[in-house]
């Protein structure tokens, strides 16, 4: 019998651990729908444990209608004993389940159904995967049939097994006809068949695979195959499998442009002229034999390159390229131009339009016109050559056949003198009639003197032009003899150099005004040549113990300090590039050593080319004004730092414009962009509960009758969701008087006072929690005083009492037996009296703790909480000693009875676990671990009145240099880790070398 029990025991903890273990969830539900059993999957599902279902109903569980159907089910099978199967989808913890369960009756020893066996099975996941796998069925059947493209797989021997639609077209098979046709037959050259077999099987794969097939009415076709190889796991060929696509009409198509290609290069590549065929971006598509010729390259080689690349300069379109201006325009274009080798060319571009009209491209044609340019421009230059000097230089010239009084005068010659080339003719007599009476006896003489004495001459003189201007012309000539010595040719020149001479007269005058204002003003006024040398200092440059006159010549950069001149070589530098004029600024050593700071503003000097010739510009001293910025710039500096050292910002608000502006330190504590906004949109960053007091603040401050000062704290949202405090000071400045009075600018400072705020936040909420634990404090040594006097009182008192009685009455009795019997009645009462003292002492101050340590006193204490409360509490100890200091030693005990108390009332366990260890920094940590019900440990640190107890138990270890830490979660149990130094001081003096 005893063996049948063990079995069956095992037996029924095997069936135990498998149900508890399984992962379908298993029920078992009565008629009435209250739940028998469940299973730790089923109870998971729930969300919960078994232990909080089982008694309750389907009602309980679920939504009312989802309840009515698993009772009737489960009614169902009770009623008739038998079972059912069934698929369902439900939600569960908002989320829809598919389930596929199994309900099968119960029966008791007589063999009556009381009950109903529940199994489900989640089959969510299978469910989605075999939809998802019938989508992407129907998505591969609808694709397979609808591609345009033939798809087929077939047999290593040749088999159909599979061919859409777009095949069957193809080859022009009918489903029927598949199973009897073999692929070789749709080979138009069985060879074909077999070359691309072998490539396939050799690489796996064939891509683009140009093949003539033979369709079912006998006409052949052009197809590209691309196919696979498809092996089981084994490495076997099971079948190919690819795709065909129909090309017949692309390889007709692209023979017609090969014969059309041949005929075309045949009639193109007759011409002299180059032609060629290119793209829109100019890429050549087609040249012609001349083309290739000139570029000295084959078809092949000059085909697919960039003309420019060819004919340019090889990196950039010709900014005059008729073919692409031709492309552009939409219309031919057409150009002259001349190659890097010399060579003239006539090119014309054509655009070439596709069927929409778009143009695609165009056709160049280019032609050698080398001969007939050179000629043309030896011409051109022939006859412009004269006319365009004499023009450039104002310079005439004119020929006189002396024996028959004939002059000829060039076209700039009629200009020189003002007279129409078509209505005067020129004469000598003319001539001399031209010449300014006071000038005309000077170059009578130098022509007579050139003629008698047959050298060249040379005169200056005045004419009347015939509008009657006087000009200033220089003339040339010389005189040509016969074989006799008669002079009978004269040629010569005739300059117009006016406006020389009236130039060379304005700049000796501007020179004389310019040198007159350079030495009469306060500033340096100085000119240098392109070559960096003084050409000009004015005068003032003595005050610096300088010369004018020793500083001519030299190079600038010699009297600027030697640490600026990188400096003003690259703005004078910047300013050749630009050509603009350059402001820098200089020092300059003084004959004193003295050093001054000089402003210069430079002007670039050109001369009628364009080209720089100088710098003229002025030096203007500002060693004070120096100074006085480097005063500022200090107090600005120092202004900084001490608002960097305060941790504050600075801010300005302009009362007239609205503006508000800011510093680096504003802006990172508003968190905003920029260093200027109107001031509503800083406002807007405010926490609209503080913005009516910070704009009567500004307001109060901006009054002109009696401006208070401004000081405010208010709250600051920043567009990252945190909030900061501010503390803000201010003070406007005003202008005018009286009704006139108003602010003209409002300064202050920020700053950030959030940790501050928190601070006394803390503090506050810290006192109040100081306060609270003073007063339970108070009330719990009262009540402790009550307990300990009602002790005294029920026992000790009493058994006292009693004594004192019984020795009364034991003096008037006389009879030894009864007086015995009293005696020992007494000694009960005194041995009683002597326990309830004994257990008032424990309770005041265990002897164990102060005589064997704390290690003995905490598992003493665990004997007294299971005696007084039913927590079982396991003590363990690491073994090492633990020499803790009186107090901290009672403290640490105190602390560890209130946290097992905790437990005791709080944690709905049975047992607890303390562990006590030595640590290596000399510190003794107690650990208490529960697997109780937890709780949230943010709850200790609001200002609510949970943890207190935890709150005096961090306070007092805190004060001994220890601390408490306290992990928990709901459902999850909690463990309270206290830790104290051994020693206070020890602890001190460690912290210190640390």
């Amino acid at each position: 019998m005893s063996k049948r029990q063990d079995a069956l025991c095992g037996s029924e903890e095997i069936c135990r651990v498998l149900v508890e273990g399984a992962a379908e969830a298993i029920c078992v539900i009565d008629a009435d729908g209250v739940f028998r059993f469940m299973n730790g999957t089923a109870a998971e599902w729930l969300g919960g444990r078994p232990v909080d279902y089982v008694g309750k109903t389907s009602w309980d569980v679920f939504p009312k209608e989802i309840a009515d159907r698993h009772v009737a089910v489960v009614r169902q099978v009770i009623e008739t004993g038998e079972g059912l199967v069934t698929d369902s989808r439900e939600p569960l913890q908002g989320e829809w389940h598919c389930y596929h369960t199994s309900v099968q009756p119960l029966r008791d020893g007589r063999g009556q159904v009381c009950c109903a066996l529940v199994i489900a099975c989640d089959v969510t996941e299978r469910r989605e995967a075999e939809a998802a796998l019938r989508r992407r069925e129907e998505e591969y059947r609808s694709l397979f049939d609808r591609v345009p493209v033939g798809v087929y797989r077939t047999t290593p021997d040749g088999r159909i097994l599979q061919a859409n639609p777009a095949l069957k077209r193809m080859l022009g098979y009918t489903q029927a006809d598949l199973p009897q046709v073999s692929v070789a037959e749709t080979y138009a050259n069985r060879d074909d068949r077999r070359a691309w077999r072998e490539l396939l099987e050799a690489r796996g794969v064939v891509r683009d695979y140009e093949v003539q097939l033979r369709r079912a009415d006998g006409s052949l076709i052009w197809a590209r195959d691309t196919a696979r190889v498809v092996r089981d796991e084994a490495g076997r060929v099971l079948y190919y499998e690819g795709s065909l696509e129909d090309i017949t009409h692309r390889k007709e198509a692209l023979e017609a442009l090969r014969a059309s290609e041949r005929e075309k290069q045949a009639i193109l590549d007759t011409p002299k002229e180059h032609m060629m065929l290119l793209d829109r971006s100019l890429t050549i598509r087609w040249p012609n034999r001349a083309a290739c010729e000139s570029a000295g390259l084959s078809r092949e080689a000059l085909t697919g390159r960039k003309c420019y690349e060819i004919w340019g300069d090889g990196t950039s379109v010709c900014p005059d390229c008729p073919v692409a201006l031709a492309m552009k325009a939409g219309g031919p274009r057409e150009i002259e131009k001349q190659t890097s080798d010399g060579r003239w060319w006539y090119v014309r571009g054509y655009p070439l339009r596709d069927e929409t009209g778009e143009v695609v491209g165009a056709i160049e044609m280019t032609r050698d016109i080398t001969e007939w340019a050179e000629a043309q421009e030896e011409l051109r230059r022939k006859e412009s050559m004269l006319v365009e000097a004499q023009r450039i230089a104002r310079l005439g010239s004119w020929d006189w056949d002396v024996v028959n009084d004939v002059l000829r005068w060039s076209s700039e010659t009629y200009k020189i003198f003002g007279v129409d080339e078509q209505s005067f003719t020129p004469t000598s007599r003319g001539f001399l009639a031209v010449i300014h009476p006071d000038d005309l006896e000077r170059v009578q003489k130098a022509i007579d003197r050139s003629m008698y004495e047959r050298v060249p001459y040379s005169v200056e003189h005045r004419i009347i032009r015939g509008d009657g201007t006087e000009r200033i012309v220089q003339e040339q000539g010389r005189f040509f003899f016969d074989d006799d010595g008669r002079a009978t040719r004269t040629v010569g020149t005739v300059l117009d150099i006016t406006d020389q001479r009236l130039a060379q007269r304005a700049l000796h005058e501007s020179e004389a005004k310019y040198r007159a204002l350079a030495e009469n003003v306060s500033d340096i006024v100085y000119a240098i040549d392109a070559q960096g040398h003084l050409t000009y200092v004015s005068p003032q440059i003595a005050a610096y113990g300088l010369c004018p006159g020793e500083m001519i010549g030299r190079d600038f950069q010699e009297f600027i300090l030697p640490q600026d001149r990188e400096r003003v070589g690259m703005d004078f530098e910047r300013a050749l590039a630009t050509g603009t004029e350059f402001p820098t600024e200089l020092r300059l050593r003084d004959g004193e050593g003295r050093t001054h700071w000089l402003e210069e503003r430079g002007k670039l000097l050109h001369d009628e080319t364009g080209r720089i010739v100088g710098v003229t510009g002025i030096l203007r001293d500002i060693t004070e004004r120096k100074r006085l910025e480097a005063e500022r710039d200090w107090l600005a500096q120092q202004r900084q730092l001490a608002l960097d050292a305060a941790e504050m910002g600075w801010w300005h608000y302009d009362p007239a414009t609205k503006l508000a502006r800011w510093d680096n330190r504003y802006k990172e504590i508003f968190e905003i962009s920029g260093y200027e906004r109107l001031n509503e949109e800083i406002l807007a960053r405010l926490d609209p509960d503080d913005v009516p007091r910070v704009r009567g603040a500004v307001e109060a401050a901006l009054d002109p009758t009696n401006p208070q000062p401004y000081a405010v704290e208010y709250r600051v949202n920043r567009p990252d969701g945190t909030v900061r405090w501010v503390e803000a000071h201010g003070v406007a400045a005003f202008e005018g008087e009286r009704d006139a009075r108003r602010a003209t600018s409002f300064v202050g400072t920020v700053q950030d006072i959030t940790e501050r705020k928190r601070a006394e936040e803390q503090t506050k909420w810290y006192q109040e929690r100081l306060q609270s634990l003073a007063m339970e404090l108070s009330l719990a040594e009262e009540r402790e005083r009550r307990r300990l006097a009602a002790n005294l009182h029920d026992n000790l008192v009493q058994h006292l009492g009693l004594i004192q009685i019984k020795l009364s009455l034991l003096r008037q009795t006389p009879n030894e037996v009864e007086r015995q019997a009293a005696l020992k009645e007494i000694e009960e009462l005194v041995g009683r009296s002597i326990a309830s003292s004994r257990s008032l002492t424990l309770q005041l101050s265990h002897p164990v703790l102060y005589d064997l340590g704390f290690v003995a006193g905490a598992e003493w204490l665990a004997e007294d909480v299971q005696a007084l409360y039913g927590l079982k509490v396991s003590v363990k100890d690491d073994g090492h000693p633990k020499p803790l200091e009186e107090r901290i030693r009672v403290v640490l005990f105190q602390c560890l009875r209130e946290v097992l108390i905790n437990a005791s009332k709080h944690a709905q366990v049975d047992n607890v676990r303390v562990r006590i260890e030595r640590r290596h920094d000399d510190s003794v940590r107690v650990t208490v671990r529960d697997r109780g019900v937890g709780f949230d440990p943010a709850v200790l640190d609001n200002r609510s009145t949970h943890g207190f107890g935890l709150f005096s138990i961090r306070e007092r270890l805190q004060h001994l240099r220890g601390h408490v830490k306290v992990r928990s979660a709901p459902g999850k149990g909690t463990t309270v880790i206290l830790t104290v130094p051994l020693s206070p001081t020890a602890q001190v003096a460690a912290e210190g070398a640390s």
